[in-house]
This record gives C-alpha cells, sequence and structure tokens, in this order.
C-alpha cells in the first residue's frame, strides 16, 4: 500500500521526532508485579499502559514472582516461547472455537499521542502460536479508536473493522517464529488507543485443527508493538525507478534486480533510522549483507546516479 511519499529532503527523515513509535510500553517490559501496587482501573493488566478489552489476557514474564498475574516464561500454560525483546510479553486467545462460539480476548493499550487526521502510519506487532493449543486463525488485527473499548461481559465480539489485519488464509501456524503483522493506515484523527486481537466472527475466521493440544482455544503471545508517523518520516514502498527484490523475507543477504544502473542502496529502519548503506558500479545485479541486522522489518531505498530512488520493504529473519 501506499500511505506517504519519501522526503525529498533526505535529512529530515532523521530529525522528525514524530517518526518514533507512539506505543506507551511497546514491548511490555515496565510493569508492576505487586497486584495491590496497582491502580483500581479493574482491567488494568501488570504490564503498564495495557489493559484487558475483552477476557482476560495475560502477561508473561522470565522473572516470574508469583505475587500478580504474571505466568512464568518461557514454559507457559499455552506453550514455550521466549519474549523477542527483553523479559516480558503478553498473549490473548483470538478464538476458542468450536465449543464456545464468536469467544475472544483482546488486548488494548495507550499511545504517547493522538493520530493526526489525514497522516498515514505503519503499524507492525508480533505474534506466535502457542503450542500447546487447539487451533490456529488467521484474523489477528489492530483497530484504534478516540477511547478505549468498553468490556462487555455479555458481549465477547466488537462489531468493528480493523485498521490492520493479517491477510484473509494466511494462518498463523508458526508456534517457534515470531512473526510480523503489520501495514499502513490513514487516521481519521484524534485515536489515542489501539486493540489487539480477532475482530471477524466465527464465519468469516479461518481456522486449522491440529492433532496434539492440551487447550481446546487458539492461543497468540504478542511483543514488539509499533506505531511510526510514516507522513511525517517520508518513509513508504514508492518506485520512481524500477527494481524488484529476488527473495522476502531474508536470512543474510537483500539481492534485487533493476533495469536502471543503480548506484547506491541504503537500509532504513521503520522510524527512519539508516542502518546500512552499499554503493556499486557497472553490475545489474545486486547483492549485499544483512546477516549482521537484527530481525526485524526495514526499507531499501535504491537510488541511481541521477537521484531518482524506488524504496520497498523487506522482513529480515
Amino acid at each position: 500500500m501506499k500511505g506517504c511519499c519519501f522526503a525529498i529532503i533526505i535529512i529530515f527523515v532523521f530529525t522528525t521526532s514524530k517518526g518514533q513509535n507512539i506505543v506507551l510500553n511497546p514491548s511490555f517490559e515496565i510493569a508492576t508485579v505487586n497486584c495491590q501496587a496497582l491502580p483500581t482501573m479493574p482491567y488494568l493488566m501488570p504490564c503498564n499502559y495495557w489493559y484487558r478489552s475483552i477476557g482476560s489476557p495475560d502477561c508473561f514474564s522470565l522473572n516470574y514472582s508469583g505475587t500478580c498475574i504474571y505466568n512464568t516464561a518461557p514454559n507457559t500454560p499455552y506453550g514455550f516461547q521466549m519474549p523477542k525483546t527483553g523479559i516480558n510479553y503478553t498473549g490473548f486467545a483470538p478464538s476458542a472455537y468450536p465449543y464456545t462460539f464468536d469467544v475472544r480476548e483482546m488486548i488494548t493499550g495507550q499511545l504517547s499521542t493522538t493520530l493526526i487526521s489525514n497522516h498515514s502510519y505503519y503499524v507492525n506487532f508480533y505474534v506466535s502460536a502457542g503450542n500447546t493449543c487447539h487451533i490456529y486463525v488467521d484474523k489477528i488485527g489492530a483497530y484504534f479508536s478516540l477511547d478505549s473499548l468498553s468490556p462487555d461481559s455479555d458481549n465477547y465480539l466488537y462489531n468493528l473493522i480493523p485498521q490492520v489485519e493479517n491477510p484473509t488464509g494466511n494462518i498463523l501456524t508458526d508456534s517457534i517464529n515470531w512473526i510480523a503483522i503489520s501495514g499502513y493506515f490513514t487516521a481519521q484523527g484524534g485515536e489515542k488507543w489501539i486493540t489487539i486481537g480477532n475482530f471477524r466472527d466465527d464465519a468469516h475466521t479461518q481456522f486449522d485443527s491440529i492433532a496434539n493440544w492440551t487447550d481446546v482455544e487458539a492461543y497468540y503471545f504478542l511483543d514488539d508493538v509499533s506505531v511510526v508517523d510514516c507522513t511525517a518520516t517520508g518513509i513508504n514502498e514508492q518506485q520512481q525507478i524500477s527494481f524488484t527484490l529476488l527473495q522476502n523475507p531474508v536470512t543474510t543477504s537483500v539481492g534485487f534486480t533493476s533495469s536502471q544502473q543503480i548506484q547506491t542502496a541504503t537500509v532504513f529502519t521503520t522510524v527512519g533510522a539508516m542502518v546500512k548503506q552499499v554503493h556499486f558500479s557497472n553490475t545489474l545485479n545486486y547483492s549485499f549483507d544483512v546477516a549482521d541486522l537484527p530481525k526485524g522489518i526495514y526499507f531499501l531505498q535504491v537510488e541511481t546516479k541521477d537521484k531518482r530512488k524506488g524504496i520497498r520493504k523487506f522482513v529480515k529473519q
């Protein structure tokens, strides 16, 4: 999708403060381990700035204290998983099909600033399937709202369409790796909350049952939630010149082809920080090493001698 244009003056990418992640406590590292110390709001989770929107999503920690509703990690009741970042992560059940229809758990969190009308935002978060559970699903997404979505014990499903959602039919079966769910959307303006879960009813959710299970539900761990104003950073996929990635995702190297003579290739993070730059001469086949980059989502900008540019997103595994 095309939601924002690349800045003409590249230095703008590095100086703007709006290119930062605006999710508070995005990897759940700020936490309260003593339940008695939590504020009195009934749905506040131990991971600060995050709340139980529907049901009872969980906080997991490698430093499990036993004094709050933390669950011990990496050996959790829903399977084995190490945090993607730090020592904490969360988890929720997006479905309990086919035993209790349309039952959901959702987690909601605060943003550090309200979204700006007509700005394009890049959203990314990571999930991993619990390997002790009976089913996997495809429909996990993020919904942005002006205020928090009020829990209702009589209604386990919000009648809402998330702005960013995992593609239909792409059932999330990986219980070993952290899988990115990402996308762009244009803000209406004033949104201050993000809610993550399955917003579709069972009729519009695709399921994959597995034989070896102990829990009759789907369950996913969640970590590293980010929301970036890409109108401010100026980074998004565009193609003033034609080039094609040879492979995506990548592991050790990025390769691409182009009918143009490419002079420079630059890799940026999703918040606009340049992490790698290489120069080419007299070739139409291009490749360079990215083994030293952490796993995540990046943007590759290629540039010709006459300063024409193209940008593509890639995933480093």
